[in-house]
């Protein structure tokens, strides 16, 4: 039913990534190789400790790390806020939980409450430069190659975690930015059959319950 059309919608955009980019590891087509860091801005605002204003906090337990996506936010004033509400995020901004890399509990932040959106500094938050594309890096810190290399790092055994350096420090393709900007048009209209098809079950739980 509607649960194997979004897994099969999910893998279609695996299967497009690896039709136009090919395997990330081989990197046979010989493009350039940066850090992530290189193409990311570090400089992501903190709350300071003494505003009090309404905010979306989303924090690891916001994140489905098997629908890639934010879930659940709080909407709390910021002095009820635990002390990891700190970072101030923007809208594509990628997310990257740093505790049990395994798990790989990623997003993009697309919240838009017309509140500050909060971060916990469990997430290395990761800020595209106009270099790369957010629908591209998004699609490599999903992958196995991206997990792999976190897991290798992870420190700590009850739980194991890595840092935002750890992140930041991976190694990645940078394939043209058209190309990836046409990767990210193909991923917007699978992303718009995909909320159809979740509408469907919502809508259909609903008639269920009812």
């Amino acid at each position: 039913g509607y649960k194997k059309q979004l897994a099969e919608l999910d893998n279609l955009i695996k299967a497009v990534f690896y039709e136009m980019f090919g395997d990330i590891r081989l990197n046979k087509k010989k493009w350039a190789r940066t850090k992530i860091g290189e193409v990311c801005h570090d400089n992501i605002k903190k709350l300071s400790g003494n505003e009090k204003i309404e905010i979306s906090y989303v924090d690891i337990s916001a994140i489905s790390n098997t629908e890639k996506e934010i879930i659940s936010v709080k909407n709390i004033n910021s002095k009820d806020a635990p002390s990891r509400a700190k970072q101030i995020l923007e809208l594509n901004d990628i997310l990257v939980s740093t505790v049990r890399p395994n798990l790989n509990a990623v997003a993009i932040n697309n919240i838009n409450t017309g509140k500050k959106v909060i971060g916990s500094t469990g997430f290395c938050v990761l800020r595209c430069k106009s270099t790369i594309n957010y629908r591209y890096l998004f699609e490599i810190v999903k992958s196995d190659y991206f997990i792999d290399k976190l897991v290798s790092l992870a420190r700590g055994a009850s739980y194991p975690a890595v840092t935002d350096y750890d992140v930041k420090n991976i190694d990645i393709p940078i394939p043209p930015l058209d190309l990836q900007n046409k990767f990210a048009e193909i991923v917007t209209k699978i992303e718009e059959e995909k909320a159809l098809v979740k509408q469907a079950i919502t809508e259909s739980e609903h008639l269920f319950n009812s």
